[in-house]
């Protein structure tokens, strides 16, 4: 070949010409990882980048190598699961970027367990059209942790749409807290179907209307669940003063939002429900007890017309009559 050192016939040799040996060379290759998240969220996306380049004699050589496919695995345990696949560019015009692969995949595995996984990145090449490979494979690994998604159901909502049209928001009274009652509830997973309470973690309830804010925090019970119950009117917590309306306002808009904070091993969630504030509205006097009233007046007009009748009654019996005035003055006969 080039460089080599070529033998010529002599006294001494006879000329022999040898017979061609076809050859395929090929490679070694390494797999270098270049994102890899450091925590796997089940149920969530994932994204792994990095890129296959050759290697020679332990070194690697920036040559990458394109048109070859990559795949990522999950090791926990004895347990393997498939993450996600994806080929590696090549691109003629574009060398420089030959070897770059990307592996998504939008659903984590959700068999896996809370705690450690070894990601697996392996390279098997691709046989050709002789049947014979043309790099060697290669394999990288690491280790990260797999937490939980989070949510948060709601499991009592004291305030109700109250308007006589709903508008779909919960309506906040300035005099009244009889109804500022809450239960939520914080479950592993996304779906509304399912999955494990997160016990012991810690929830904020956060109550806001324009600058006033009111903040309330709670840990969740054996059952995933916090509740928070009202015996006064919001106040602003740092200021401790009282939800106030402007003075040209009769109502304002306001959130009540539960923000689960996450802890080891799960990720934090938030719900958030909105509604209006409204002013205290003195309710209309009730109308008069009218058939009450009169019925009342025909009593007391009975009951005295009975009074008098007795009482006249009374005075004709205890009368004297003319007759016994008469007899009273005649004199006597002795």
């Amino acid at each position: 070949g080039l460089g080599g050192v070529r033998y010529l016939p002599n006294d001494a040799y006879m000329e022999i010409i040898a017979e061609p040996v076809q050859m395929t060379i090929t490679t070694e290759t390494v797999l270098v990882l270049d994102q890899v998240p450091n925590i796997l969220v089940r149920n969530a996306e994932a994204r792994i980048t990095g890129k296959l380049v050759e290697l020679y004699r332990g070194k690697i050589v920036n040559r990458g190598v394109g048109g070859q496919t990559v795949t990522a695995y999950l090791k926990q345990g004895e347990e393997i699961f498939r993450l996600g696949a994806g080929r590696t560019k090549k691109d003629p015009n574009m060398p420089e970027f030959d070897g770059f692969f990307e592996i998504k995949t939008p659903n984590v595995e959700s068999q896996l367990k809370v705690g450690g996984v070894e990601v697996i990145v392996e390279f098997v090449p691709e046989v050709g059209p002789d049947g014979v490979a043309l790099y060697q494979p290669s394999v990288n690994s690491t280790s990260v942790k797999v937490w939980s998604s989070t949510r948060v159901r709601v499991i009592y909502f004291g305030p109700q749409d109250e308007d006589e049209i709903p508008d779909g928001l919960f309506d906040i009274y300035e005099n009244r807290v009889d109804n500022l009652i809450f239960t939520f509830q914080v479950m592993e997973g996304t779906s509304d179907v399912g999955g494990d309470p997160v016990t012991f973690g810690e929830v904020w309830l956060n109550i806001t209307m324009g600058s006033y804010v009111n903040t309330t925090r709670a840990i969740t019970d054996i059952r995933g669940r916090v509740h928070f119950n009202f015996t006064s009117k919001l106040k602003d917590t740092s200021t401790g003063n009282a939800f106030t309306l402007q003075s040209d306002q009769d109502s304002a808009n306001i959130t009540v939002e539960v923000t689960f904070v996450g802890k080891e091993g799960f990720t934090p969630s938030s719900r958030t429900t909105l509604g209006t504030y409204h002013r205290h509205v003195p309710p209309p006097s009730p109308p008069a007890p009218v058939l009450l009233i009169a019925f009342i007046v025909l009593v007391v007009l009975i009951l005295g017309a009975i009074g008098l009748f007795f009482f006249y009654s009374c005075l004709l019996y205890t009368s004297p009559s003319p007759r016994d005035r008469t007899r009273s003055r005649m004199p006597s006969s002795a």
